[in-house]
């Protein structure tokens, strides 16, 4: 790809350049956090300052005295924890690792753009700022934060604290390396460890005074397997907001920034574990209930709740779709809708003229390429935009697009134990392909969704405003868990939010508007694409739903978290492959989808946690509600799938392509 105004191909002067000599040029890391040096700590001097925390010395004295441990093994404990923890920063290893990234970035990667514009403006701003800045990525791969700080090199700004997890930790050689760039480590859980809790918790107070380098963090706390925005998580978040009140630092920035790839890293085993395979346990080769006490300052959880919505906002609103995302999001509609017409290159370059200006210029999104109207020009987009994907999508001799069989029946161990249900290798042989696909069309809901879930709400005989905002706003809950939509209370923030939808689709005549009547318009392409969208998300709400509601008779199997997902999965195979009504798309088996569902579902009270173990029992009267209110949709399901369609299009690749795990 070209050049854009925006955006610098930061590979390109690697290329000409020695990588020896460029790593070990002349540098004094810019750092972004100035200090006075009697506040500047040294690695040791933030040890200790954590050792002696108010918190932490009681948090000692409570487990001496509640447990009969000597204090001396409780303190030698304490040290441990905070050892294992602490990130020990050394520019002559970052030197020596970034020959070895330089390298690698070069053969992975064709080229990385960065928005050289911005990251001049936030160095130029660090330099007179005495704010503690916080970097907050989005996470969609495992190369985001050797991405970032890559690019903090480049810059000649210094790396960040990281905050990283104990995989990466329990890697050998490698996680000493990363701790040696910056990374500090957290252990996944440790909610009722309270020393372990006390010193994380002093830690990060301490680095956000004390520490003049920036903090990284991802606030979704896990990756996006399927490459959407997730929930906030709030915990290391509301840690670094309290430091504010408590008046440790003057103000504290936040930075968010989005990362888009045009082929995710890890994008096939995403489709595996989507589908319930356990992903390979991260290696070095691989890679190349009690509270006892508070703090004495809290920020009230809907502050901290305000910016993690704030920071995923930011992220999604600085997405830049690629070409290859409005390809997916074309063929997925014409799989449903014209299984018998596959796409061929001119009739593909103008639905994506069409919707790819819908897009950026209805719904604010950012694209990759710049607008043009020149047919050749358009067809040339898309071709180059299928090289990196030829493993999956591809144009015959006949200009036709294709797509690739990329499961394989021999990449799979049976014996491993999968996530979910056991699925077969016919509903295997559909599944990964289309899910492959629609981890592509994921990234452009995050432009869609409120117009989507605006479309499944319209009957064809006309709706009642009124009607519209409420079924609009039960899909909204529902789905807000999915989407990343923050709860509104305000009902005329709500109707705001739906209105700017609805005049959307208005002015593009997907709708029309007689009184206080709404019809579907004339651009019928446009509302079924909308609408079928959104559409295996709606299903799998109602299956859940009705599998909750049946549950009760089946008296053997008890209500757990893993049991939903399991049963879910074998009703969803089973419903998909004999050609029901309801999740008759593939990417309705995604394990993600039914956590986030679930998820929601609990927060709703739909659901309820018993008392004792890890069961829950069902709210019949809210589930019968909820079942009769979606069942009051008026969801058109195509007549096509993806079982019917995918064998007249499947192109079976060479030996040597099949899937790897």
């Amino acid at each position: 790809m070209e050049r854009t105004s925006r955006f610098v191909d930061m590979l390109k002067e690697r290329r000409k350049d020695c990588d020896f000599f460029w790593v070990t040029r002349p540098m004094d890391p810019l750092v972004p956090h100035i200090l006075p040096p009697e506040s500047l700590y040294s690695r040791d001097q933030v040890i200790e300052s954590v050792l002696l925390d108010a918190q932490v010395r009681a948090a000692i004295d409570t487990i001496v005295q509640t447990t009969g441990a000597s204090l001396q093994d409780v303190e030698k404990s304490a040290r441990i924890m905070i050892n294992e923890m602490a990130s020990k920063a050394d520019l002559a290893t970052v030197r020596w690792l970034g020959i070895f990234i330089t390298k690698a970035m070069k053969r992975m990667f064709s080229k990385i753009y960065i928005n050289d514009a911005i990251l001049h403006n936030l160095k130029r701003e660090t330099q007179i700022s005495q704010v503690q800045y916080i970097y907050v990525p989005s996470h969609r791969s495992y190369f985001d934060f050797i991405l970032l700080s890559y690019i903090l090199f480049s810059h000649d700004m210094a790396l960040p604290n990281i905050a990283a997890g104990m995989d990466f930790y329990n890697m050998k050689i490698v996680g000493e390396l990363l701790r040696k760039t910056g990374a500090f480590y957290i252990r996944r859980s440790f909610s009722n460890d309270l020393l372990y809790k006390q010193i994380f918790r002093a830690y990060i107070s301490t680095i956000v005074s004390h520490s003049n380098r920036a903090i990284e963090f991802f606030v979704e706390g896990t990756r996006s397997r399927s490459q959407k925005s997730t929930v906030p998580k709030y915990g290391l978040l509301s840690i670094i907001l309290e430091s504010v009140l408590q008046g440790d630092v003057p103000d504290i920035r936040f930075v968010p920034m989005s990362i888009s790839y045009e082929r995710p890293p890890e994008e096939l085993l995403f489709v595996y574990e989507l589908l319930g395979i356990p992903k390979p346990k991260e290696s070095t080769s691989g890679l190349f209930r009690r509270k006892v006490m508070h703090p004495s300052f809290k920020v009230p959880p809907s502050i901290v709740e305000d910016i993690g919505y704030l920071i995923i906002d930011s992220h999604k609103r600085n997405t830049v779709l690629m070409p290859i995302n409005i390809v997916a999001l074309l063929l997925n509609e014409r799989i449903q809708t014209r299984p018998n017409e596959p796409y061929t290159l001119d009739s593909l370059s103008t639905d994506y003229q069409y919707v790819k200006g819908f897009i950026t210029q209805s719904l604010k999104a950012s694209m990759w390429e710049t607008e043009t109207n020149d047919v050749s020009r358009i067809k040339q987009e898309i071709l180059e935009s299928l090289k990196p994907h030829n493993e999956l999508l591809t144009f015959d001799s006949s200009n036709t697009l294709r797509v690739r069989q990329r499961h394989s029946g021999t990449a799979l161990n049976r014996s491993t134990r999968v996530k979910g249900h056991a699925l077969s290798e016919q509903t295997m042989f559909v599944a990964v392909p289309a899910i492959n696909i629609a981890i592509y069309v994921n990234p452009t809901l995050t432009f869609l969704a409120k117009t989507a879930l605006v479309a499944a709400t319209v009957e064809e005989s006309g709706t009642r405003a009124d009607v519209l905002l409420e079924r609009y706003e039960l899909l909204r809950r529902l789905l807000s868990t999915e989407f990343v939509l923050r709860p509104i209370e305000d009902k005329s923030l709500l109707r705001a939010e739906w209105e700017s939808s609805l005049n959307i689709l208005l002015a593009e005549g997907c709708l029309r508007r007689t009184k206080d009547l709404v019809f579907p318009g004339n651009n019928t392409g446009l509302f079924s694409m909308l609408h079928n969208v959104v559409l295996p998300f709606v299903d799998v709400v109602y299956v859940m739903c009705r599998l909750l509601f049946e549950w009760t008779e089946k008296p053997v199997i008890e209500l757990t978290d893993r049991a939903v997902l399991v049963e879910m999965q074998k009703e969803v195979e089973r419903l998909m492959l004999e050609n029901k009504e309801w999740c008759r798309h593939p990417y309705c088996l995604s394990l993600d989808l039914y956590s986030a569902t679930w998820s929601n579902l609990l927060s709703q009270g739909v659901a309820v946690a018993q008392e004792r173990g890890n069961t829950y029992r069902t709210e019949k009267a809210k589930l019968a509600h909820l079942i009769g209110a979606l069942r009051e949709l008026p969801l058109r399901h195509p007549a096509g799938s993806y079982v019917d369609a995918l064998p007249s299009i499947i192109s079976i690749p060479p030996m040597n392509m099949q899937a790897k795990l």
